[in-house]
């Protein structure tokens, strides 16, 4: 949707910017499972591994085969891709110099987020947010969620975009 829709490939073309976007993970929050595989509810033995592969494997790739700099990146996100940006940066500050979040979620353990996250992975594939996470209070659903690493965002730049979803003056029809 980001290459038919607003052309992002089309954005940075004169820029010296080298921009990827990985297509996939649906329900996965871009994070690593460590949890459990999501087996739970849809028959799958897939032990998610995004955080890995953005923050590790896909930056010696980039340098290998690109010339791009592993620690002064970028990271951005809509819905959960939003959510991981935040995360992400936090987590690993010294290759993200700044995250965009559109529409992501800002604080996904506080209990009714948690509730509707849960629910939306059942519904869009059987998935379960303990098989990610475990509980909200675990270490690992805390490392992922963009309100308990604020304190590790300062100092980047930060843009955070988010609305009501009904149409402006400014929305095509």
């Amino acid at each position: 949707a980001w290459m038919v829709d607003p052309d992002a490939h089309k954005t940075f073309v004169r820029d010296n910017v080298t921009l990827v976007m990985p297509v996939g993970g649906r329900s996965s929050f871009y994070t690593d499972w460590s949890v459990r595989p999501s087996t739970t509810f849809n028959g799958e033995n897939v032990n998610y591994a995004w955080d890995t592969f953005l923050s590790k494997e896909l930056p010696v790739y980039l340098q290998q085969n690109f010339g791009v700099d592993p620690n002064n990146n970028g990271i951005a996100g809509l819905s959960m891709g939003g959510s991981a940006s935040l995360a992400m940066a936090a987590k690993h500050p010294k290759q993200f110099k700044l995250a965009s979040s559109f529409s992501g979620y800002l604080h996904t353990t506080v209990p009714g987020m948690w509730s509707m996250i849960g629910l939306a992975q059942l519904e869009v594939g059987g998935y379960k947010i303990t098989d990610m996470w475990g509980n909200p209070n675990s270490e690992k659903a805390r490392a992922d969620d963009p309100w308990f690493q604020a304190e590790r965002l300062r100092g980047k730049d930060i843009y955070i975009s988010s609305a009501t979803g009904i149409p402006g003056n400014h929305d095509q029809p």
